[in-house]
C-alpha cells in the first residue's frame, strides 16, 4: 500500500480519463433538475427515495468497470500485493444543503464501513469518492 495512504489514511488523484463520470453527472442532472429551496422543501423520504431511484439507475450502468480500465494502473501501483476487486453496486451521497436552521443535518459525519457491515473482508475495503455536482468546501466526508 501506498505510504501516504497508510500514514494520511486518504489520497488525492486526478482521474486518469475524468470524462468517464460524465454520464454518471447526466443521470443525476436528469432526477435532481430542480432549485435546492425545492429539495429542501421535500419530505425527507421522498427525497430519499429520488436519490435511491438515480443510485439505482447509476447501478444500471458499467461505471464500475470502465472506472477500473481508466484507472488500473494507478490502483495496481497503489495496492501492489494486493488483489484488487471492484464493488458491484455505487453508492449515492445525495445531501441537500441546510437552508434553514430547522433542517436536520444530512451530511454522513467521518464513520468507517465496518461500522456497519459485518463481512470480514470489510476490514479490508477502501471507498473512493468522486465529488461530482454542486460539491463546497463544507459539504464533504469530514
Amino acid at each position: 500500500m501506498n505510504r501516504f495512504l497508510k500514514k494520511k489514511g486518504y489520497i488525492i488523484n486526478k482521474l486518469k480519463n475524468p470524462k468517464i463520470l460524465n454520464p454518471i453527472k447526466k443521470i443525476i442532472k436528469k432526477y435532481f433538475n430542480k432549485s435546492d429551496r425545492y429539495y429542501c422543501n421535500m419530505p425527507i423520504n421522498k427525497f430519499h427515495k429520488l436519490a435511491l431511484k438515480c443510485q439505482n439507475e447509476i447501478n444500471r450502468t458499467n461505471f464500475n468497470e470502465e472506472f477500473y480500465n481508466s484507472e488500473k494502473t494507478f490502483l495496481k501501483k497503489m495496492f501492489k500485493n494486493d488483489k484488487i476487486m471492484i464493488s458491484s453496486i455505487i453508492t449515492l451521497r445525495a445531501v441537500r444543503p441546510s437552508i434553514t436552521n430547522k433542517q436536520e443535518v444530512e451530511q454522513i459525519g467521518w464513520h468507517r464501513e465496518t461500522f456497519y457491515g459485518k463481512n470480514t473482508y470489510i476490514k479490508h475495503a477502501m471507498n473512493i469518492w468522486f465529488p461530482l455536482l454542486n460539491v463546497s468546501k463544507n459539504s464533504y466526508l469530514n
